[in-house]
């Protein structure tokens, strides 16, 4: 599979975890938390223990999943800036059946050996990703899709179905909300206005120390620690939130250790309850599991 599949699947991991993460109290300022205020964070316990989340963050998050859940659907759109991330970016759509999520995105990823950023489509329905076939003649005619299912037995299954599983647990609301834990701090909200209709923003905290330690998935524990070895122990998100507890947008920002400029991400949500057309492809058009060559006999 090309590297730039998989560098769209950690893309799309991301934009899940981002889509899981906002909640709101709308017009409200809600204060800062101090040291032994309620509802603070406490010390998480090693090997991925940790409190559950708990005051006011654990309130904008709750509202919100059941907002989200409440609509249905959205839009999401995904916007780079920086020198590593310009080349990042991606439209889509998201729907919530009960505790199902389905998604549909067309994910801009930087490209391989000097040549351009390209287009890749991915879906995730029933629990199973589907990928863009490349179009280099690698897979049989007339067949347009990957199949990685978390299930399954084929080798990308194996080497893929840990992300595709956090991709779709990151984009369930209630299970984003245990997994992020006391992890995250809300510092602060401040009411104002985007795209001219009224919304509160949130800053919320993270604790990559404690993130790390709740993490059970390796893949994503590796590169948390990957991340905390850089140097890098807190991460700072912006969360704008309607006055139906809906998230409009969610930005993030970050200067990496011995970088000149911040990279950043901007995930916006529109169109929230609109019909949208997410489905499996047909059978007929996904490609037969990849296998790898083997050593000759």
């Amino acid at each position: 599979m090309r590297r730039t599949t998989i560098a769209t699947l950690t893309g799309l991991a991301l934009v899940g975890v981002l889509t899981a993460c906002g909640s709101a109290q709308p017009g409200e300022a809600v204060p800062a938390q101090n040291p032994g205020q309620a509802g603070a964070p406490t010390s998480a316990a090693g090997g991925g223990g940790g409190a559950a989340p708990s005051g006011p963050i654990a309130a904008l998050m709750e509202k919100s999943a059941v907002a989200m859940k409440a609509k249905k659907t959205a839009k999401v759109t995904v916007v780079g800036s920086g020198p590593k991330a310009a080349d990042v970016g991606g439209n889509g759509l998201i729907r919530f059946d009960g505790n199902e999520v389905s998604l549909s995105m067309t994910s801009k990823t930087p490209g391989e050996d000097g040549q351009p950023p390209s287009d890749t489509k991915m879906l995730l329905v029933g629990g199973a990703m589907y990928v863009e076939a490349p179009k280099d003649g690698s897979v049989p005619p007339g067949k347009k899709w990957l199949k990685i299912d978390p299930k399954g037995t084929d080798i990308m299954s194996k080497l893929m179905g840990g992300l595709v599983q956090q991709m779709r647990d990151s984009a369930d609301p209630q299970i984003a909300i245990k997994k992020f834990g006391d992890a995250g701090t809300l510092a602060n909200s401040t009411p104002g206005t985007l795209d001219g209709a009224p919304a509160t923003k949130h800053k919320i905290d993270v604790d990559m120390k404690k993130l790390a330690e709740r993490t059970t998935d390796p893949l994503q524990k590796l590169g948390l620690d990957i991340l905390l070895k850089s140097g890098m122990t807190t991460m700072s998100y912006d969360f704008w939130i309607d006055g139906q507890d809906l998230p409009k947008q969610i930005d993030f920002s970050q200067l990496m250790p011995g970088a000149d400029s911040a990279n950043g991400i901007s995930v916006k949500y529109s169109n929230w309850g609109e019909p949208v057309d997410i489905k499996a492809p047909a059978e007929s058009e996904i490609a037969p599991p990849i296998q790898l060559p083997q050593p000759p006999r």
